[in-house]
This record gives C-alpha cells, sequence and structure tokens, in this order.
C-alpha cells in the first residue's frame, strides 16, 4: 500500500511541474501568438480593400442576423471612398475557414484573401493561395463560380463567406449597389 501512495505522490509532482511549466511558457508566447495573429489580419486587409486605407477612419460594425461574417470594419481609402474589410468564417469540408473579403462603396468584391483553414492537402487547401481562382470573386458575389476540383464543399464554403460579406455589407451601407 506505501508503494501505491509513493509512486502516486511522484505522479503528482510530476504532473504538477509540467502544468507549472507549461502555464509559465504560456503566458510568455500567448501575447506573441496574439500580435503574429493581428499582424495576419491587417496584411489581408491590406491585400483585400481597394486603394491605401487610412487606419485612423476604422469603423467597426455589428453583424445582422445568421451569417459567417464575424466582423465588419470600413476605412477611408486614398482615393476618398468607403472601402470594407469582412472577415468572414464559412464552414468547410475540413472545418472552419477565415477568410477577409474586400468590398467597395458600390458593393463590389475588391479581394478574397484565406487567412486560415484545415482543409484536405491537395483538394480544399488548394484554395488558399490560389490567386487564379480567388480571382474569379472579384468584381462579384453570389454569381454562379468555378469549384475547385475534388473540392467542392471547399468551394460552396468560401463562396458563402464572399456572398454573406456583400449581403452584411448592404445591411449596413443602406443598399449600396450590392445585389
Amino acid at each position: 500500500m506505501r508503494d501505491y501512495v509513493k509512486y502516486a505522490g511522484i505522479l503528482f509532482a510530476i504532473t504538477f511541474v509540467t502544468a507549472l511549466l507549461l502555464g509559465v511558457v504560456n503566458n510568455f508566447t500567448a501575447p506573441v501568438i496574439e500580435n503574429f495573429k493581428n499582424e495576419k489580419i491587417r496584411a489581408a486587409i491590406e491585400v483585400v480593400v481597394d486603394g491605401n486605407i487610412d487606419m485612423a477612419t476604422e469603423k467597426k460594425y455589428n453583424v445582422q442576423g445568421e451569417s459567417s461574417v464575424q466582423e465588419i470594419t470600413s476605412y477611408l481609402n486614398d482615393k476618398g471612398s468607403m472601402v470594407y474589410a469582412v472577415k468572414a468564417v464559412p464552414v468547410g469540408y475540413a472545418g472552419d475557414i477565415e477568410m477577409m473579403i474586400g468590398i467597395n462603396n458600390e458593393g463590389m468584391v475588391t479581394g478574397v484573401e484565406i487567412i486560415n483553414m484545415s482543409e484536405t492537402a491537395g483538394l480544399g487547401a488548394n484554395a488558399k493561395g490560389n490567386t487564379e481562382w480567388l480571382a474569379q470573386f472579384l468584381g462579384k458575389g453570389r454569381d454562379k463560380l468555378d469549384s475547385i476540383t475534388g473540392a467542392t464543399i471547399t468551394s460552396k464554403a468560401v463562396q458563402k463567406g464572399v456572398t454573406d460579406a456583400r449581403v452584411q455589407v448592404e445591411k449596413i451601407a443602406g443598399g449600396v449597389g450590392v445585389e
């Protein structure tokens, strides 16, 4: 019986020290990870919006109704026009697809950037970084678009994210050119 108590005490000590070390490491890495994530989102915004944006004009909006859209932010660009950066997270084949969609003041898509996804390698994952395929969304929304071969669910999820983004911008911008 004493051996069981001895071994249980040793296991408890090892577990306690490991948990303590993990907590300390998390305290140091969590802010770094958060900064990296924010930089990735900032870079995606700059890719998808039309023109250079003035960060001081940033205005956040609430998402209305059920949608894959999580965040809507507007900016004034260097041309004096309002542009919208919309973060959408539709559900794909293997999980969420985190993406940023740019929409101009006429309701047209100016860019689509996939930030993070866990789709199947060689199939759905081909959507990320596939600038030729993502370019088909520019200036469009609910149109019939091409799918990636073997990745129909991923393709439909990305299209849903773009469509949801346009619908949400239409709601907050009062119907500016969005079909």
